[in-house]
């Protein structure tokens, strides 16, 4: 059940008018360079200026080896080195396609396929922890493989040098790129389930994401110093854009672990990484509240639950547990990937909360239902378009509105 949208004055077109690095680097501006905002399970902080200058430093290490598709794969696991290969391809001017590796072999390749895709970076210390070896042999017969390790290998003092004077002045060393990207340019590919047929690319722009993140912004506390837990894979849009991407424009910490499932080792990593705010799906929840004890999540605020539907037995036994009442969300990968959300002052449970601001709806009857309607949607979050088989590597435009194809009651509040 959706609630209707109210009027959120909060919400500031300006925030979504640039593009991913030039948010960056206002960010970087605002909440100063030394301020931590990424860790992982073996680096305990990442600063602005460090983001910036290993990113600098990937950045002329890659140039020369991506070939000419825009598109370039990522097929990496939560961790500092993912945000380091998303900015850097940002730097180049290219699309990462986050490349869901839980999804099988044929699935890859057809992701692969249908966004024209040439290179695809990786680690091998990741594939051989989640033996993956079989994937890489299937990629290589029609793909290039770049492994991260080999690259720093091969870091010159001189490249550590470039990267940093790079990082000291990023706007003078992105001047050109900042000035010739548009809001309205590609910034990510990120893939359908498939659940109704093969899996198509949503082809997100930088407005896309900026925009969804100023959204959250306008109905939630997503300001320093809060620390998010974000255990949702970078393939993932929720954990993309809402894990990862959004703690870097607002100033946030984002701590990155690389699986959600790891039901047992999570609420100790929880405790450890000082979070406020976790995000999660039902059966996560679930998962963690089994292991947990009170102590794991006693520093956590803000608990957002998207991609399945919210059990009340699970938020009862997180209220009742741990204090924390979880919120539950809706989202699509076609937007960005958030439609609606409850907040800690407007939550009504068992609904997904109220529509974003600046967002439109329409809802079309359904023949044979007596109660609900499909949801139709329209706003600055929306997609630019697909990316299909008929066409790889050209975005198709899907318009303006888009159908989600759920059925949903909206309420009188």
């Amino acid at each position: 059940m959706l609630g209707n949208t109210r009027a959120d004055s909060q919400f500031n077109a300006a925030d979504y008018s640039k593009s991913l690095l030039a948010a960056i680097l206002r960010a970087r501006s605002t909440y100063g360079k030394e301020t931590i905002i990424a860790a992982d399970i073996t680096t305990p902080s990442l600063t602005y200026q460090d983001l910036l200058t290993r990113s600098f430093i990937l950045k002329r290490k890659l140039s020369e080896s991506l070939g000419e598709s825009r598109f370039v794969g990522v097929l990496l696991p939560n961790t500092l080195a993912v945000l380091v290969t998303f900015c850097s391809l940002h730097m180049l001017k290219r699309v990462p396609c986050m490349l869901n590796y839980s999804a099988g072999e044929a699935s890859v390749l057809h992701a692969c396929h249908i966004a024209g895709v040439q290179t695809i970076i990786t680690s091998k210390q990741f594939i051989e922890k989640a033996k993956l070896e079989y994937l890489v042999k299937a990629l290589q017969k029609q793909y290039t493989i770049i492994y991260l390790e080999d690259f720093r290998k091969n870091i010159t003092w001189k490249d550590k040098l470039s990267g940093v004077l790079d990082a000291m002045f990023p706007a003078m060393a992105l001047r050109e790129l900042l000035s010739s990207t548009s809001p309205d340019d590609a910034a990510v590919v990120l893939y359908t389930s498939g659940s109704e047929g093969v899996p198509k690319g949503v082809a997100l722009s930088h407005a896309n994401l900026l925009s969804n993140i100023a959204q959250a912004c306008a109905r939630l506390d997503l300001s320093p110093p809060h620390t998010i837990f974000n255990a949702l894979p970078v393939f993932h849009s929720f954990g993309l854009t809402v894990g990862t991407i959004m703690p870097l424009i607002c100033g946030l910490k984002t701590y990155l672990y690389p699986s959600p499932v790891q039901y047992k080792q999570i609420p100790e990593e929880v405790h450890k990484s000082e979070a406020t705010i976790m995000l999660g799906t039902d059966t996560f929840f679930q998962g963690y509240a089994r292991y947990a004890e009170k102590h794991h999540f006693i520093r956590i605020r803000l608990a957002v639950a998207g991609a399945e539907k919210l059990k009340e037995s699970t938020r009862k036994a997180w209220l009742d547990n741990y204090g924390v009442d979880i919120l539950q969300g809706y989202g699509v990968t076609e937007a960005s990937p958030v439609i609606s959300v409850n907040t800690p002052d407007d939550h009504k449970p068992g609904t997904v909360g109220k529509l974003f601001p600046a967002m439109e709806h329409k809802l079309e009857s359904v023949d044979g239902l007596d109660k609900g309607a499909r949801l139709v949607v329209k706003g600055p979050n929306i997609m630019l378009g697909y990316l299909k088989a008929d066409k790889p590597g050209i975005i198709q435009p899907q318009g303006a509105w888009y159908d989600t194809g759920d059925i949903v009651d909206i309420s009188d509040d």
